[in-house]
């Protein structure tokens, strides 16, 4: 008799792959019959015998309750309120195909055909119907990939950074859009992150990480499935290997359950006499083999992901020296910059900033504290003064946003390789000081353009 505790033993040895499905990567048992295990692209069986039809009207999700919830003796006692004890030890084996050991000798023998007949029955209608799901989801996998194909192809061609990076985080939007409308969203579909999801996001880093922009972090966030993809197990491209694609399909849908296929389950343990009597889905192929080369895929994938962190950028103000980091020997952070002239190429770009000191300070007969030394502190009568600083900065950029054409007024943040440097003191009195700090700059990433109360975006 099944109990709770073996049941539950039995499912979670499965899930750890401590125990294996007949037909994975150990054979099941093999008995008296006309196959052990039944293969996933053999013609589907038909039952046979005055148990033909019952046999043919057991459907998968409620099998797949009846083993889960129920005991043996509860489903034998289903199984002979349903045909009657008499023909379930009287009638032939209804599929010779899926049931291996078939009694016939005496009325006792009717509650061990009933466990063979219900094990056998959700046996194949899972083959059959994660069969038919794994071919449906790599089919529209397929089709996903050939229609937006072109679609990469254009984007790859295209030479501006801005442009080309919108473009594949449109692309990677559109897919997750379309595979959702599908049923397969990247946290449904059993398949896992895989297919042409991956194929964009390998594309953009690649792109990312030869370009002139390789020092700034890759934007993850931009895209959707970049989570799953790259931080989470199993993100990799499709294979052209139908059976291989198909065996790990089954395989996720046995520990996991599928879109319209329950998760597998049994009555008995592998090695269980028992498991002898029927034949056992062989969809999953040798898993371990599986297995071991879809890690090498996950993993040959991974790499492709790998990117850089963001180097760590000084930004430029005031006479702050610039310290750039390692592989930028030039490179530096500016905010905040107003464009005043526009020439050609040529922008012209200021900043000013303002701070206050202290000048002529005497100290006066009020005590200010006593500090940890005991010591009186006398109150000071200073006059204040400020200080000025300008940066103006004659700036050229390669390349801009496609619709970005920056204008006399705008407030812009970017990073720009500092050519030239240059600083001198316009004023320099005790009550006032002027600096003014000149410098040229090729744009790098333009980030930012505030143009009156809008940000611009693109």
């Amino acid at each position: 008799m099944k109990t709770s505790f073996v049941l539950l033993t039995t499912l979670t040895l499965t899930a750890c792959n401590l125990i294996k499905m007949p037909g994975g990567t150990s054979t099941a048992p093999t008995a008296p019959g006309p196959t052990a295990a039944h293969s996933p692209d053999a013609p589907p069986s038909r039952p046979v015998g005055d148990l033909a039809q019952y046999y043919s009207s057991l459907k998968l999700a409620p099998l797949y309750h009846l083993i889960n919830d129920e005991r043996e003796d509860q489903i034998y006692a289903r199984a002979k309120s349903d045909v009657g004890r008499d023909r379930l030890w009287q009638s032939p084996n209804p599929d010779p195909a899926w049931i291996l050991m078939w009694r016939n000798q005496d009325w006792t023998n009717a509650s061990d055909n009933a466990e063979a007949m219900t094990q056998a029955a959700f046996n194949r209608a899972w083959e059959a119907s994660c069969v038919a799901e794994a071919t449906s989801i790599r089919k529209l996998h397929a089709q996903l990939a050939s229609r937006m194909a072109p679609d990469l192809a254009r984007i790859d061609g295209l030479a501006n950074y801005y442009e080309r990076m919108a473009g594949y985080v449109a692309l990677a939007a559109q897919f997750e859009a379309e595979a959702a409308a599908n049923g397969i969203a990247i946290d449904k579909d059993p398949s896992g992150p895989v297919g042409f999801r991956v194929t964009i996001l390998t594309h953009a880093v690649a792109f990312h990480q030869q370009s002139r922009h390789a020092w700034a972090e890759f934007p993850w966030a931009r895209f959707a499935s970049a989570a799953r993809v790259h931080r989470d197990d199993g993100g990799r491209e499709l294979t052209d290997d139908a059976a291989f694609e198909r065996a790990r399909y089954c395989a996720s849908v046995a520990d996991r359950g599928g879109i319209s296929t329950t998760a597998f389950t049994r009555f008995w343990p592998d090695g269980h006499m028992s498991a002898k009597r029927v034949a056992w889905p062989t969809v999953s192929g040798d898993e371990r083999a599986n297995q071991t080369r879809a890690k090498a895929l996950v993993a040959e994938t991974q790499a492709k992901l790998e990117t850089k962190p963001g180097a760590r950028l000084e930004t430029i103000e005031k006479l702050f020296g610039v310290s750039a980091p390692g592989g930028e020997p030039k490179l530096a952070a500016f905010r905040e910059l107003r464009v005043t002239a526009i020439k050609g190429d040529s922008v012209k770009v200021t900043r000013s900033d303002s701070e206050s000191y202290q000048y002529a300070c005497r100290t006066t007969n009020r005590i200010d504290r006593i500090d940890d030394n005991n010591r009186v502190i006398y109150q000071q009568n200073c006059k204040s003064g400020a200080r000025d600083y300008r940066l103006d900065a004659d700036l050229t950029f390669d390349e801009l946003p496609p619709n970005i054409t920056l204008a006399i007024g705008d407030v812009i943040s970017f990073e720009a390789d500092v050519q030239k440097d240059a600083s001198k003191k316009l004023l320099d009195s005790p009550a006032r000081q002027k600096h003014l700090r000149t410098m040229v700059l090729a744009g790098r990433q333009l980030d930012r353009v505030q143009r009156g109360k809008d940000s611009l975006t693109w």
